[in-house]
């Protein structure tokens, strides 16, 4: 078990930069009238995916909706209770004016980033020596990655860890505008957790989308901590 200390030293470093929430549909979908009326703004649609996306630009929330699915996406939010008050809010929306009663996924995938004073060199170095043995091939790397699977009866989650600099996370992971790199570090490590819930036959309530939006937060927020300690 990692140090107290040392988890108190990362949570105050650690920033979440995204928060994602999705709700896979079992019964009912989301038409465009709907998508209007939930979010109170003109939906821009791509006809090929039968999308329907939103964009608050001032709130940095970038929140889609589509056939049989329901998402929310935010980008640098305040805090994590800030992003799951944001969350539960919109879901409220949704659920108020669609109503569906049974869904067959639920999710939420967060990204933390660890600011640090290294070159990418060092961090490469590092996550190398925390996860991977030291062999020919791996001490010749210049860029590395940790992606794992984890199952726990329902649960489950992906996690991708590494080193990264701010370009390459705007790039890849945050939406064009109203976005500036700016307010990014130059380097820092990096994590990806995607923790989800699939059941055929699971009834939707808030109370099941406050609990579950809570535990995912806490057991992602955990494992970055855990994770960074390593490195």
């Amino acid at each position: 078990m990692y140090n107290v200390h040392i988890s108190l030293f990362l949570g105050a470093m650690m920033r979440l930069i995204k928060f994602v929430s999705a709700v896979d549909l079992e019964e009912k979908s989301v038409d465009h009238v709907d998508a209007e009326s939930v979010f109170g703004a003109k939906i821009t649609s791509n006809d090929e995916q039968k999308a329907f996306t939103y964009v608050q630009r001032k709130n940095f929330l970038l929140r889609y909706i589509s056939p049989k699915k329901v998402a929310l996406e935010v980008n640098q939010p305040k805090n994590t209770i800030s992003a799951k008050t944001i969350c539960e809010n919109f879901y409220k929306k949704a659920f108020d004016r669609v109503g569906w009663e049974t869904i067959n996924r639920f999710g939420v995938k967060l990204i933390w980033i660890w600011p640090v004073e290294k070159t990418m060199s060092e961090m490469v170095s590092a996550v190398r020596k925390a996860f991977y043995k030291d062999n020919s091939i791996t001490n010749k790397s210049t860029d590395v990655a940790v992606d794992f699977s984890f199952n726990d009866g329902d649960r489950k989650a992906h996690y991708i860890l590494g080193p990264m600099e701010k370009k390459q996370l705007a790039e890849m992971f945050l939406p064009p505008t109203p976005f500036d790199s700016r307010l990014l570090p130059d380097r820092f490590f990096f994590l990806l957790h995607d923790y989800y819930q699939e059941n055929d036959q699971l009834k939707y309530t808030k109370d099941l989308m406050s609990s579950f939006l809570d535990e995912a937060v806490d057991v992602s927020q955990k494992l970055a901590e855990e994770s960074f300690s390593l490195i």
